[in-house]
């Protein structure tokens, strides 16, 4: 889970950073690179790939995001280190400790509490979205907000994230064309997400 929790951090400044990623060749991308449950997707051509967290945690965004206008999209693998269990208390913990990690990871990052859970279909599996906003300030000095939609889907082994950040509410239609093309290998639902 901290994994995750420094991924979003980092998503937020590289967000608002001027194409400092490194670009990405190949327009096909599968995130873990190893392991049974991965995520596969189609980068759009002029976006750049950044790893935040090798093995964990990979973020893409256009080569020139530039602030008030920024986007980008992560996805995010953490295997649980021991088998948690299926609750309703444990799926709110894990939401619970990826707010406190984007507010306590950085002075110059601020989320505001979740104003919204609904579920939503990724890949025809059933996964919840959590909508937020997220205070920015950027090297220069400018305040930012950004909407971030938190897609995430458990169980007892894995938890997975899909991070959308953007500058107005809703998908943009790159981030759209993105989720559109994402397959998941390895998880056939999300008990998590439907524990009582």
């Amino acid at each position: 889970m901290p994994r995750i929790k420094t991924a979003l951090l980092a998503l937020c400044l590289s967000a608002l950073a001027f194409g400092h990623c490194a670009a990405a060749h190949a327009k096909e991308m599968r995130w873990p690179k190893d392991g049974d449950v991965f995520f596969t997707f189609q980068v759009p051509d002029d976006w750049n790939l950044r790893e935040d967290s090798p093995h964990y945690t990979v973020s893409i965004s256009p080569d020139k995001s530039m602030p008030g206008a920024a986007q980008a999209v992560s996805f995010g693998a953490a295997p649980q280190p021991t088998p948690v269990p299926l609750t309703s208390q444990t799926f709110k913990r894990q939401m619970d400790s990826i707010m406190s990690g984007i507010n306590g990871a950085s002075e110059r990052v601020h989320a505001d509490p979740y104003s919204s859970r609904k579920p939503v279909t990724v890949d025809g599996k059933r996964w919840d979205s959590f909508i937020t906003s997220i205070n920015v300030t950027t090297p220069r000095g400018e305040p930012v907000t950004l909407t971030t939609d938190i897609m995430v889907c458990g169980d007892s082994k894995h938890l997975l994230a899909l991070t959308f950040l953007n500058s107005k509410t809703g998908l943009t239609p790159e981030q759209q064309k993105v989720l559109d093309t994402l397959k998941v290998t390895g998880m056939d639902r999300c008990p998590l997400n439907e524990a009582e």
